[in-house]
């Protein structure tokens, strides 16, 4: 009986490739992965001419493990398996076969820890939904979560998440970490109000974006009278009454609603 092996496939290119991961590629009879052409780029890039089976197709790797090992290749870009691979897992364990795990980068957890940000719990999102109902319910369900957050972000999408971040949460520090293959490996790091006034400068590549979880306050809410003084600071250093909202709603303990009241009526009192 053979064994399967877990692989963890670097998510950013080859050369990320584990000297473990290479040689037990090339060593078994079949790769079974998720995105088989991503797989075969990946092996081809490596010089392995392994063949390479959709991890969907369940009969396919079992009979293959019955006479020789296979690698299920999961993809770094995650730290969690797919459907697909989970359940093969699932069954492949059922039929007796040995697991067997080749750790691999892991380019959320990478961007993690390097993102300076608490990493001793953490909640990852992964791909947002594409519709956008889906998306701003999931962001707003997030909104008082005190665990950092832990999400991909696609080509193209950054200003426009960012954008619904900011509304649904408020300003927060941020780390960005490029997730597309060959990018340079810069992280970014500020607050989700400072990536919104970078905009389409961001936007060129894929990253994994580390969000700050929502600020734990102690004690009772600021009475109106400090929340009014704050937020008069706030305008008086050139905020609008929106950034000024975003900013006080969490420290304040006050809904951004609120906030947003009393920074329209301060604010014109101060105009007049």
């Amino acid at each position: 009986m053979g064994t399967l092996y877990v692989v963890g496939a670097p998510a950013t290119g080859p050369d990320d490739a584990t000297i473990r991961a290479r040689r037990i590629l090339g060593s078994v009879a079949l790769v079974a992965a998720a995105d088989v052409p991503v797989a075969r780029d990946l092996l081809a890039s490596l010089e392995i001419a392994t063949p390479v089976t959709p991890a969907a197709r369940h009969g396919t790797v079992l009979h293959a493990l019955t006479s020789g090992d296979v690698a299920l290749l999961l993809s770094g870009r995650s730290p969690t398996p797919g459907a697909d691979e989970q359940s093969l897992v699932g069954a492949a364990l059922a039929d007796g076969f040995a697991v067997v795990p080749v750790p691999g980068p892991v380019l959320p957890l990478t961007a993690l820890i390097l993102s300076g940000l608490p990493a001793d719990s953490f909640v990852y999102l992964g791909d947002l939904p594409r519709e956008p109902a889906a998306k701003r319910a999931l962001v707003v369900s997030m909104a008082d979560e005190a665990r950092t957050l832990v999400l991909l972000v696609a080509v193209g999408e950054l200003p426009e998440l960012v954008a619904l971040l900011l509304g649904a949460w408020g300003d927060r520090p941020i780390a960005l970490w490029p997730a597309s293959p060959g990018a340079a490996k810069d992280a970014w790091r500020g607050n989700l109000d400072q990536a919104l006034a970078a905009g389409q400068s961001l936007a060129g590549q894929d990253w994994v974006l580390v969000a700050g979880g929502a600020p734990q306050e102690m004690g009772r809410p600021w009475d109106e009278d400090r929340l009014r003084g704050e937020i008069r600071a706030c305008l008086e250093q050139g905020m609008g009454v929106g950034q000024a909202s975003r900013k006080l709603a969490a420290p304040s303990g006050w809904t951004r609603r609120e906030v947003y009241r009393l920074s329209v009526e301060e604010h014109e009192r101060m105009s007049e």
